[in-house]
């Protein structure tokens, strides 16, 4: 009867090293599963350096086992022709026999789908002419009252669904501009709307705010976190009152009145000298003609 497996004290000693630490994972995991690494250098009790050379002979010994147990390729069959003996042939006969191969040309794809339609002039005229044709007479000129006036004036016209006729309002230029609501309850309640010039962010006050906005998150941002960015815009909100809003407005004034100022010099001193020069110009024209 045997007496059972008996280890050296090394390798005693690695196993204690697993036992321990499977033991200890019963509470709850001290390094996550999927640092294997860790784990491993902790079970084993080795350096991370000794352990990747570990697994570099493990995967070299693997890939040497594949290859030990990998089948042998099996050969093609092929009969082997035996060779004849070829005559002499003249150099003419050798080449009026040889077949010319002539490349044949890919044949075309064919698209799928329709043949887009393609409108002369006076169609596209006379899309123009009907569309304004119902503006005048206070009917709102979408796709189907269009579509419909145009088929009960030309029973031949060759646009016949929505889709179409869309696409060629936007060739000849018509496009659909939807109104902002803010204009319609401005209009309700008889409100101005100011609206200021394009690339102009110096007279809009609330654009001043936002610029000292972003610098003020800027200087204080130091840890580049989302939580710290909504934090300090916060606290920029809470102590923007109306004394700091009435100095930007104050701001956006002065610069406005900057503007109307070089305005104004040019309108005064600089465009009549340009029409003094354009007049004496034609005057210098005309007499040369007289001449």
């Amino acid at each position: 009867m045997t007496s059972g497996v008996h280890f050296s004290v090394d390798m005693k000693k690695l196993i204690f090293r697993v036992i321990k630490f499977v033991e200890n994972e019963k509470t709850g995991l001290s390094i996550p599963l999927y640092n294997c690494n860790a784990r491993l250098v902790a079970m084993l009790g080795i350096s991370e350096g000794a352990l990747l050379k570990l697994k570099k002979e493990l995967t070299a010994a693997q890939n040497a086992e594949e290859q030990e147990y990998r089948p042998p390729r099996l050969r093609s069959q092929s009969k082997v022709r035996p060779v004849s003996k070829l005559k002499r042939r003249s150099s003419s006969l050798g080449l009026s026999s040889a077949p010319i191969v002539v490349p044949e040309p890919e044949p075309t794809k064919k698209r799928s789908g329709r043949v887009p339609i393609k409108l002369l002039e006076q169609a596209d005229s006379e899309i123009r002419f009907q569309f304004h044709a119902l503006l005048a007479e206070n009917i709102y000129p979408n796709t189907d009252y269009l579509l419909e006036r145009l088929h009960q004036l030309h029973n031949d016209f060759t646009v016949q669904s929505k889709t179409t006729l869309r696409r060629h309002l936007h060739r000849i230029g018509f496009s659909y501009k939807s109104n902002a609501k803010v204009n319609e309850i401005a209009m309700e309640f008889k409100v101005e709307i100011v609206r200021l010039p394009v690339r102009h962010c110096c007279f809009n006050p609330i654009e001043l705010c936002w610029a000292d906005l972003k610098e003020y998150v800027r200087k204080g941002n130091t840890r580049f976190q989302l939580t710290d960015v909504r934090e300090l815009a916060a606290q920029f909100i809470a102590s923007y009152d109306g004394d700091v809003a009435t100095k930007v407005i104050k701001r956006t004034q002065e610069i406005e009145n900057k503007f109307k100022i070089a305005d104004r010099y040019i309108e005064e001193n600089i465009e009549p000298m340009l029409d003094g020069e354009e007049s004496s110009d034609e005057s210098d024209v005309v007499s040369s003609n007289d001449a």
